[in-house]
């Protein structure tokens, strides 16, 4: 039986190398390592989740598809219970991005892992990228998916030893190297927001100057990385 991903897993899928083990957290259903399974992936494959009721969901999908012995479920808070040993990827997505923040803060023994993480931060994507650049991780990948008529920016980061600082304009460049074709659509709805912002932040006068115009300097970087689709 073949288990079709959304838009968004496939893309999460598409930044998971070939060998290693992998840990989705928050997997909810367990599809994506569910598929990995159905793929023939060999290694450990982890379906963590904070809830019981989810973690039942996960169980009810590998038994559909006939893979129950191929995965290890785990109640887990973030990484908390999730054992490292095997694990080449962890897959966090659809989270905030402080969320991710705080799961990936609270396991210490990933300051000394070599494995990758496949982040989807369902927010906060800057404040996050900022975050992981100054802790030592490392830009490796992007991907991008549009699901339920919304845009994902997908990306995936290493730990690294004397990396060069990267945030989330990054990121969006990255994915022009890759003439992602939803990526002009994305900026253009990323525009539109920080204009709004832009206009209200005006309105709160010499309060808010220096935030100003940082929103300024973002939306003219924005626009300069928009234009280069542009070429396509």
């Amino acid at each position: 039986m073949e288990l079709h991903l959304t838009p968004r897993l496939q893309a999460a899928v598409s930044l998971i190398g070939p060998d290693g083990g992998v840990a989705d957290i928050g997997t909810d259903h367990a599809y994506l390592p569910a598929a990995l399974a159905l793929m023939g992936r060999a290694g450990r494959l982890v379906a963590a989740d904070l809830r019981e009721g989810p973690l039942a969901r996960a169980r009810e999908t590998a038994a559909r598809y006939g893979v129950t012995r191929k995965l290890e479920f785990c109640l887990s808070d973030g990484l908390e219970h999730v054992s490292p040993e095997g694990l080449g990827w962890i897959v966090i997505c659809g989270m905030g991005g402080e969320t991710i923040r705080g799961i990936l803060e609270r396991a210490a023994w990933l300051k000394h892992s070599d494995a990758v993480l496949v982040l989807q931060p369902q927010s906060k994507q800057e404040e996050l990228a900022e975050w992981l650049s100054h802790e030592g991780w490392g830009l490796c990948d992007t991907a991008m998916a549009k699901d339920a008529g919304r845009i994902y920016p997908l990306f995936s980061v290493k730990r690294k030893a004397g990396g060069e600082c990267w945030g989330e304009l990054d990121v969006y460049s990255a994915l022009v190297k890759k003439r992602e074709p939803l990526l002009r659509e994305f900026l253009e709805q990323r525009l539109n927001m920080y204009r709004d912002a832009l206009c209200g932040m005006r309105r709160g006068g010499e309060a808010v100057k220096e935030r100003a115009a940082a929103m300024e300097r973002l939306i003219c970087a924005l626009e300069a990385i928009r234009k280069e689709t542009e070429a396509w």
